[in-house]
């Protein structure tokens, strides 16, 4: 029975299972068929959003290719405004007239201000022409400069300023800054030419050569005119002052047989050895008399000092005012300043320009431009050299000769009083050592003259040389006739005639003296002379001495005892000796050695004779 329950309960369970089966099955046939149909609307969705995503993406994509076009565009826009923004920025500084520069030389008068300003206008001045009527670089097309509508504009505007410049120009302010030497010689020419003219006013008065001759001309006129009544006036002063000191010393040349001074038995000036006298044979040696010593009426000067005195006054205030005129008055082209710019302007037709290096003035309104500027195109230059007159193109010769007829026209008034003191000094003709004195410092300012450039100058100086060197000659002349005169046994000077005999009685004590005074115009020489071959000047120094030399001789003939005539001998010649070795440049020079080694054979020989006599 239980076994029957348990299967009867067993096929209701599969009963149940099956229904149950069946169930789930229907069940799972709707989810299927929804989830088919959930499918094919995700797949649908699917579709249609990719299918809006691909029209998108394609918009996007035209979009981005059409940015991607506008991009290169706008680099090719940039790179193009870029090559033409340094090229328009200089045309822009060039032919743009700042309002500064216009209100400076329009409203204020001429002062520290107006030198920067000009070198600008100036600037403009060439390159707004330039710009407004186009260049072309040599024969290349392709680098023609355009034409600048704006910059024909501004050409009258600038040549405008340009007047205005030249007419404050009257009455002209440079001159007014010689008022203080038209009034006073005490204000120093040469401090008022270095600090005003040349390192403050040079660039205005180089513009107005450039840009106004006749405002430029009238300054030189001025200046000569000043200058000239300056100096005239102050070495007119000078030489009056050196004039009173000369007249209060004379002195008059002694030949060399002349006796003592019967007053007190001492040698004449001439014949001492003064190394100070010498001293003024330089040009470097003691100072120069000033104007206010002569005041003093118990100051006195040789005359050699008082010629070197006018010659350096001459030297130093002729070769100033030269060094002046050719700074001061040279024609100078004008240089246009660096910019910062790479090239000139070509707006674009065809190839850049080359860039061709210009002047290195500098354009002091702007600031320095960086150390990578390149230097701007010769397009300013090319129209400076279409207009050589107006940018002071002048060859060097002709820049001399305008030097120096301005120099004359200061100078030739003044040198005349220079002549007319240097003529009294040397009327009567001084004695021979301060005329050769005088002869070496003329040649040795004549040197130091050529150094300075003062060419000008040379031709007073050399005037000078060939005024001396003939009265030199002449008292060398008459001085070895002198002692001929006496070696021979005639009269001559005060030693010969003083008896009245007709024949010189000459004594020891006469023979050491010419032999001292000899000794002294040796020594004298050798101290002034730069140069070892003179001939003129030692040969007439060699004439002297066969004559001193016979004159020993004779007089030692006249001794009876052969070892007096050898002592005699060999004294004077150890006197000479004595004397000449203790001048200058013995061991230097080489006609000193050559003296010393003539004395000391004759003085070996008397001794030899003196050994001889006494065996």
């Amino acid at each position: 029975m239980s076994e029957l329950v348990e299967h009867s309960n067993h096929d209701v369970d599969a009963d149940f299972c099956e229904n149950d089966i069946s169930v789930e099955e229907r069940s799972n046939e709707h989810r299927v068929k929804d989830l088919v149909e959930l499918h094919e609307q995700v797949e649908a969705s699917l579709e249609s959003f990719l299918g809006t995503f691909q029209k998108d993406l394609s918009a996007v994509s035209g979009h981005i290719s059409d940015l991607q076009a506008r991009s290169k565009d706008f680099d090719a826009r940039l790179r193009g405004r870029r090559k033409v923004s340094g090229p328009l920025t200089s045309l822009l500084a060039n032919i743009t007239i700042p309002p500064q520069l216009a209100l400076t030389l329009l409203d204020t008068p001429v002062s520290d201000a107006w030198i920067p300003a000009v070198n600008q206008l100036e600037t403009l001045l060439i390159s707004i022409p330039a710009y407004s009527k186009g260049k072309s670089e040599g024969n290349n097309p392709s680098s023609i400069q355009v034409k600048v509508r704006a910059a024909k504009d501004l050409e009258g505007v600038a040549e405008g300023l340009r007047i205005v410049v030249y007419s404050n120009q009257n009455p002209n302010p440079l001159l007014s800054l010689l008022q203080p030497i038209r009034t006073s010689l005490t204000t120093n020419l040469q401090i008022l030419q270095s600090s005003l003219f040349l390192n403050k006013y040079l660039p205005l008065y180089r513009f107005l050569q450039r840009n106004a001759a006749a405002a430029a001309e009238e300054i030189k006129v001025g200046y000569i005119s000043c200058a000239k009544q300056y100096y005239e006036t102050g070495m007119r002063r000078y030489t009056r002052s050196l004039g009173w000191i000369r007249v209060r010393t004379t002195e008059v040349p002694t030949l060399i047989t002349a006796s003592p001074s019967p007053v007190n038995g001492q040698e004449p000036s001439e014949f001492k050895l003064n190394s100070e006298r010498l001293a003024q044979g330089k040009v470097d040696g003691p100072g120069v008399i000033l104007a206010y010593m002569a005041d003093d009426k118990t100051y006195i000067a040789p005359s050699e000092t008082i010629f070197r005195s006018a010659l350096l006054v001459v030297l130093d205030n002729g070769s100033a005012e030269y060094s002046f005129i050719r700074q001061f008055f040279k024609q100078e082209p004008f240089r246009t300043p660096q910019t910062s710019v790479d090239q000139p302007i070509s707006l674009g037709i065809g190839e850049d320009a080359r860039r061709v290096p210009m002047g290195s003035e500098v354009d002091f309104t702007q600031p320095p431009p960086p150390k990578s500027a390149r230097r701007q195109s010769d397009v300013f230059s090319q129209a400076q050299a279409r207009d050589p007159a107006k940018n002071g193109h002048h060859s060097a010769s002709d820049d001399e000769k305008t030097f120096e007829a301005i120099w004359k026209q200061i100078f030739d008034p003044v040198l005349p009083y220079v002549q007319t003191l240097i003529t009294s000094i040397i009327t009567p003709s001084p004695p021979l050592i301060p005329l050769l004195t005088m002869i070496r410092l003329s040649d040795a300012v004549l040197d130091e003259s050529a150094r300075r450039g003062s060419t000008p100058l040379e031709p007073f100086l050399l005037g000078l040389r060939f005024q001396l060197w003939p009265l030199f000659q002449k008292q060398m002349s008459e001085n070895v006739e002198s002692l001929k005169k006496l070696a021979d046994g005639g009269q001559s000077g005060a030693f010969g005639g003083m008896f009245g005999t007709g024949k010189a009685v000459v004594k020891d004590e006469d023979v050491h003296s010419v032999a001292t005074r000899y000794a002294v115009l040796f020594c004298s020489v050798i101290a002034l002379s730069e140069e070892e071959e003179e001939i003129m000047l030692f040969t007439s120094l060699q004439r002297l001495r066969q004559e001193l030399n016979k004159l020993m001789i004779a007089q030692a003939k006249k001794m009876k005892d052969a070892t007096q005539h050898a002592v005699f001998m060999s004294t004077m010649c150890e006197r000479l000796l004595r004397m000449i070795s203790a001048g200058e440049r013995l061991n230097t020079h080489p006609k000193a050695q050559a003296e010393v080694a003539f004395w000391r054979e004759r003085e070996e020989e008397a001794r030899r004779r003196i050994a001889s006599t006494r065996r």
